[in-house]
């Protein structure tokens, strides 16, 4: 009798055993990051994806690739994209039309670009009243390009023309077509151009030594909402900035995937970005790399002095709970 009691008590709990055993998981948080192009800088991302970083968290991450940096600015105010790539002048400018935005991380903060020209021009004095290719006319990339030139004592628009025409790989066509005299290539799209015979007629670590790039962004508000997510997404991060310093070969294998570049390209960008610490381990934003932004939007006229704090446009708290988990400290 007491047999006859107990497997009525344990039948039961072993459906209950079976029933627990096949009911679904909670479905993965679904997150979108915005990529203006698609160069070796998001290669965190990738990683991220691929190597199940963002997935311990319970993140189900992609990316939506978009054609100018105002129109991912645009998604991520809207709340479509979650996280955005864009670099720190673009920021800047929307927090002082009154967004709320916030730079939480650092994918690289020394730009890696070359201005590459067609090959009937040699040097800059060559590109004087032509028209050059840029990704927005206000745009990082933009920024940069007008520096070098005023360097060499040309002004916007009076010794040269500029034509919006998207991102690197679209830039690179439209060399190619013949349609302006002159881009800003970023590594290692400008390798490819440069061995195809295209003049490299300077490069930008001859001109700024400090000026940050390419950001993690938020939006304030978002960000206030939802801190684990922010947290967690940038844990991944720094686990997959971790992993990418340990596996050079596979690291370099995914970002010529995910670029369409040949692997030795990808290989010589991964020597730029990680031999010579271009993009931060543990994802710091320098200050000073922000002010340098900040200063270059005031000669351009689109900041009045005083100018700014950095610390008006950054926001480390997210990073700094990640690099405890990821680093310890």
């Amino acid at each position: 009798m007491r047999f006859a009691n107990r497997s009525r008590f344990w039948i039961p709990a072993g459906i209950l055993m079976v029933a627990l055993a096949v009911s679904p998981a909670p479905a993965a948080e679904k997150i979108t990051v915005g990529m203006v192009g698609k160069n070796q800088a998001y290669l965190p991302v990738w990683v991220g994806q691929q190597k199940g970083f963002f997935k311990e968290k319970g993140m189900d991450v992609g990316y939506s690739v978009v054609p100018r940096l105002d129109v991912e600015a645009q998604a991520l105010l809207a709340g479509s994209i979650q996280f955005s790539t864009s670099a720190a002048e673009g920021v800047i400018r929307l927090v002082e039309k009154g967004q709320d935005m916030k730079i939480i991380a650092s994918l690289n903060n020394v730009p890696g670009f070359s201005l590459v020209a067609r090959k009937e021009y040699k040097t800059l004095k060559d590109l004087k009243g032509t028209t050059l290719g840029v990704s927005g006319l206000k745009s990082g990339t933009t920024v940069l390009m007008q520096e070098i030139l005023r360097t060499n004592g040309m002004e916007f628009p009076r010794d040269y023309k500029m034509v919006q025409v998207g991102s690197t790989q679209e830039r690179m066509m439209a060399l190619e077509a013949g349609n302006i005299s002159a881009v800003m290539l970023m590594i290692p799209t400008n390798y490819v151009a440069i061995d195809k015979g295209y003049p490299e007629v300077s490069n930008l670590s001859q001109y700024v030594k400090e000026f940050q790039f390419t950001d993690i962004n938020v939006g304030g508000k978002w960000a206030k909402e939802n801190p684990g997510k922010v947290v967690d997404f940038l844990e991944g991060i720094l686990k997959s900035n971790r992993w990418i310093h340990a596996n050079r070969k596979e690291a370099v294998e995914i970002a010529a995937k995910e670029t369409g570049v040949p692997v030795d390209y990808a290989d010589r960008a991964y020597e730029y970005y990680i031999a010579n610490k271009v993009q931060p381990l543990d994802g710091t934003v320098p200050e000073r790399g922000v002010e340098r932004v900040i200063e270059s939007l005031g000669e351009m006229g689109d900041l009045k002095k005083p100018y700014p704090p950095a610390t008006k446009f950054i926001d480390m708290s997210y990073l700094r709970e990640a690099q405890k988990r990821v680093f310890g400290r």
